[in-house]
């Protein structure tokens, strides 16, 4: 599954305290409507560009933290299948991979993992 995670260097993420504006900015510039939110090196959860649209459509003042949903955890030896169900069963799109002494290694995401598994398998 390395071959499909993002390297921990390379994940586009938003600190607990960013503000909505902060948030659909970053996402903006990523190029990206899914962020990791974070404490420092601590993963806090996702978020979805689209909830901060509806905070701040709806004059609501929340920060990532506040809008954040829990973000599963996998091996780096998971496989594709395990990957997916575990996603699938969390209703996650993102996942953080750790490798055996805990370190964050990288991130996941189910279309990605779906786009592997759905891959026609060449003989």
């Amino acid at each position: 599954m390395s071959t499909l995670q993002v390297p921990a260097g390379q994940i586009t993420s938003v600190e607990g305290s960013a503000g909505i504006e902060e948030i659909l900015r970053v996402a903006a510039d990523s190029d990206r409507t899914r962020l990791l939110v974070r404490d420092g090196d601590v993963f806090l959860g996702s978020i979805h560009a689209r909830d901060a649209l509806v905070a701040r459509a709806q004059g609501r003042a929340a920060d990532a933290r506040a809008l954040a949903r829990p973000v599963p955890e996998m091996a780096g030896d998971t496989t594709v299948t395990d990957a997916i169900d575990l996603l699938r069963g969390r209703r996650a799109s993102l996942a953080v991979v750790r490798d055996a002494s805990g370190r964050a290694t990288g991130m996941v995401s189910l279309d990605d993992l779906l786009a592997r598994f759905l891959q026609p398998q060449t003989a």
